[in-house]
């Protein structure tokens, strides 16, 4: 990739907490950027005024500012930076608001406190690149001819039908592919199986800039942003395509939900061992002190069996936090971990449950598979199909289907229409859980027709 030194560009920071912007501009001076280049401004307007003296190369902006807060912020820094490349700054917490700035034309999002320097010095390159190729593509089809053949990034043409008329080189590397391929391709050829054709119907015609996985021609799965503009090329109007590789930025993300979830695991295991060890047996120590004082006098008995039943009441408590932590059953594999969990459930209430599992799962098969993510992920299903769905039955089937391992948890409840239904905190959790343990996850429901959940994990049988 061809790119500017980087002593050379000019960055601003608008950050108005002054460890972050310390430790930023410390990424960006260890990365060769130059100390007499880099500017911070604590809110919003201070750096606007200070265009009146200079124009920057890239902005990167947070969205909580003195002056300004969330998405406005990016809206007013987008009006007044026209020209200049905008990298939002984002808190885990501020990931969706920092979607949507993408979406409203943001070149890119950092996470705050990202040590990565080359995730962000690449971020840093790709926004000036890309900023500087779509304003360009607004001039002639000249213009735009001779800037589609030179593009760093990836470009195609495609028409209505996503046909695809014209790729660049950069394409052709990335993809692996050759010209005289692409031409007999649409769009549509390049995703993942488990993509949708619509929703990338959907993203170009709308020009939304949206993700997607796709595959290269020697099979390797690409994690990219796709970002579609309505053009004019040799009289035609055509769809321009332009594709960020984002897998590395993926991956990395992938790879810190992984470390985040064994890290609560740990703790979750050292909590429930404490709890064990050290309150639950207090607990039943304090029951025989307790049984002692019985008889001592009148009325006693009544105060003892009162107390007795107290420390009863919160032992099983204790118990049940112990064992919601970290299922013991667990230990001996997840279908034995699943098993318990439905004769359990099976025991005090009312609904039917049943876990098949396929002979074809082979025990290479079961060992690429996280099962304490997929045991949350049943539970938490179960759960909630249990506490609201009033089905009569629950079912889980796990099966082998060429190489993924499909996991079925359905049940036979008054099911719910998906857009009518705000996602909670629980749909958050089996979303990241699904990504942290690199599964697929499907929901389906209707009014009705009950509730499906669908896990897929590839896997080597």
């Amino acid at each position: 990739m061809t790119t500017r030194n980087n002593e050379l560009i000019t960055v601003w920071i608008i950050e108005d907490n002054p460890g972050d912007a310390f430790l930023l501009q410390e990424l960006l001076v260890f990365s060769g950027f130059s100390s007499r280049n880099i500017v911070v401004f604590e809110s919003l307007q201070k750096a606007v005024d200070g265009l009146a003296d200079s124009v920057p190369d890239i902005v990167l902006l947070d969205l909580f500012l003195p002056d300004f807060s969330g998405l406005e912020t990016f809206e007013f820094a987008s009006e007044k930076f026209h020209s200049v490349p905008i990298i939002v700054m984002s808190g885990m917490s501020d990931t969706d608001v920092a979607l949507q700035t993408v979406k409203k034309g943001a070149q890119d999002f950092i996470l705050k406190g990202n040590s990565d320097t080359n995730i962000l010095v690449k971020s840093i390159h790709y926004s000036i690149e890309r900023k500087r190729n779509i304003q360009q593509l607004i001039q002639s089809e000249e213009e735009f001819r001779l800037l589609f053949e030179a593009s760093p990034l990836p470009i195609l043409l495609v028409n209505d039908t996503l046909q695809v008329l014209r790729t660049n080189n950069a394409f052709l590397d990335l993809y692996r592919c050759s010209l005289s391929d692409v031409r007999q391709m649409k769009l549509t050829d390049f995703l993942a199986e488990d993509e949708s054709d619509r929703r990338v119907e959907y993203a170009v015609k709308n020009q939304r800039e949206s993700q997607f996985r796709h595959i290269t021609a020697d099979g390797n799965v690409l994690y990219v942003s796709q970002l579609a503009a309505r053009t004019t090329f040799r009289g035609e109007e055509v769809y321009t395509i332009i594709i960020k590789d984002e897998t590395e930025k993926y991956l990395f993300e992938q790879e810190k939900l992984k470390i985040v979830e064994e890290t609560l695991e740990g703790e979750r295991e050292r909590f429930s061992r404490e709890l064990h060890d050290g309150l639950a047996q207090h607990l039943v120590a304090l029951n025989f002190y307790v049984s002692q004082l019985s008889g001592i006098s009148e009325g006693s008995d009544e105060v003892v069996a009162n107390a007795q039943s107290m420390i009863k009441t919160s032992l099983d408590m204790t118990r049940a936090m112990c064992y919601n932590l970290t299922p013991p059953e667990l230990e001996k594999g997840l279908v034995a971990g699943l098993k318990a969990m439905f004769d359990r459930l099976g025991s005090v209430t009312e609904v039917e449950m049943k876990l098949n599992v396929s002979d074809l799962i082979t025990d290479k098969a079961w060992e690429q598979v996280d099962h304490y993510s997929v045991y949350r992920m049943v539970q938490e299903f179960v759960n909630n199909s249990v506490k609201h769905s009033e089905c009569k039955q629950i079912e889980c089937n796990f099966d082998l289907s060429d190489d993924d391992l499909v996991i079925l948890v359905e049940d036979n409840g008054k099911g719910f229409q998906r857009d009518e239904i705000k996602p909670g905190l629980g749909l958050k959790n089996l979303e990241q859980r699904a990504i942290a343990a690199e599964i697929n996850l499907e929901f389906k429901s209707n009014p009705g027709e009950g509730t499906k959940l669908i896990m897929r994990k590839k896997v080597r049988n």
